[in-house]
């Protein structure tokens, strides 16, 4: 399954573009939404990614709203367009999700396959408090994510933290977002890469 995205406001120097969304699937999912309504993707328990590849540097910016209280967390992966051998690293992963109630939390985190089994490594976050970040159904969050092959920045409503501990070493990559549960809502209403 194919979704084209046209993104309104995609911050470029060209100017907007549609983007190329293909349904990921997973064995054990039994449902998932994948829909645009009113220019905006709705996912609800399902992955999409580009068809596309991309190479850093490069900016990843969306503006994100959940659409449920039960809604959990969103997720921006980057998976290596080829496999990267012996580490077994799958994918890096942004993920903005609901930690008490309405209050958020960020993470940038590393999946890899050791052995059998999955581990994923924390190489950054930000808890979720009442000070830092609250977002209600309907809201709407800015994301900025600008990823080099040694570091990157994470921008989240305006709010800005360096990451020196890692960045994005592949050489190309595709961008797949998550929003897994069954109760997980989110619309992406901008998306833009440059």
């Amino acid at each position: 399954m194919a979704v084209v995205l046209v993104c309104a406001g995609c911050a470029s120097t060209s100017g907007p573009r549609s983007i190329s969304w293909e349904s990921v699937s997973r064995r054990d999912q039994t449902n998932g939404v994948v829909a645009v309504e009113h220019h905006q993707l709705v996912l609800e328990n399902r992955e999409v990614r580009t068809d596309k590849t991309y190479a850093t540097p490069l900016t990843v910016e969306c503006d994100v709203s959940p659409v449920a209280a039960g809604s959990s967390d969103f997720g921006i992966k980057f998976v290596p367009s080829t496999t990267s051998g012996a580490s077994g690293e799958l994918d890096r992963t942004f993920v903005l999700g609901f930690a008490d109630g309405s209050s958020l939390m960020a993470a940038f985190s590393i999946a890899s396959l050791q052995g059998s089994k999955l581990a994923t490594h924390s190489v950054w976050e930000r808890r979720a408090d009442t000070r830092w970040l609250v977002l209600k159904p309907g809201d709407v969050c800015h994301i900025r994510l600008m990823l080099y092959k040694d570091h990157l920045d994470i921008d989240v409503n305006g709010q800005t933290f360096s990451v020196r501990e890692t960045g994005l070493p592949y050489r190309r990559f595709r961008i797949q977002l998550s929003c897994l549960g069954a109760t997980n809502r989110w619309r992406m209403l901008n998306f833009a890469v440059h």
